[in-house]
């Protein structure tokens, strides 16, 4: 039995962005629509996924409105998050949108109140199970080489800021 192929659609398609869009591809899906506001990463995208034939958009709302796609993936900055989510919500098009949900409680707030009774049309990933850290202390644990975890503490939640040196990859 063959898993089923979906249409996708890809907005905000900087590294992440381009991301999801290989790991999609390389899954045998059909990335038919690709969008982000910034035109040189637009176009690098498109090269760098081989998508030439998907229909390309500078921004969310016309990439909904334009249809043809099952789902889509939202990974552009943090504070267009809530904007870019909206319109295909909207349309009834589920989305999986790269963390996190807003840049701030307020407006996370104001727009879950927004997609109102919108409902199993949203969700939000953290992918950091295949984080080089994750994995070795999960290798720890698994080999009784370590005791048992206490606290987990993630970098993000700290009350100081992160470390210059701070590049996304999952400090724990």
């Amino acid at each position: 039995m063959s898993a089923a192929v979906f249409r996708y659609g890809l907005f905000g398609v900087g590294r992440c962005g381009c991301v999801h869009g290989e790991i999609l591809i390389a899954q045998g899906q059909r990335v038919v629509a690709i969008g982000d506001e910034n035109p040189s990463a637009l176009a690098s995208a498109v090269h760098r996924l081989g998508v030439q034939s998907a229909a390309t958009f500078a921004d969310a709302t016309s990439m909904a409105r334009h249809g043809g796609i099952d789902a889509v993936v939202i990974s552009s900055h943090t504070k267009d998050h809530a904007r870019d989510a909206e319109p295909f919500v909207r349309a009834g098009i589920p989305v999986y949108l790269e963390k996190p949900l807003t840049s701030d409680l307020r407006e996370g707030f104001s727009f879950i109140k927004a997609i109102g009774s919108e409902k199993n049309l949203l969700q939000i990933g953290l992918q950091r199970r295949f984080d080089e850290s994750l994995c070795y202390a999960k290798q720890l644990l698994d080999e009784k080489l370590v005791g048992e975890i206490r606290e987990i503490r993630s970098i993000l939640r700290d009350q100081h800021p992160p470390p210059a040196t701070y590049s996304s990859r999952g400090l724990f």
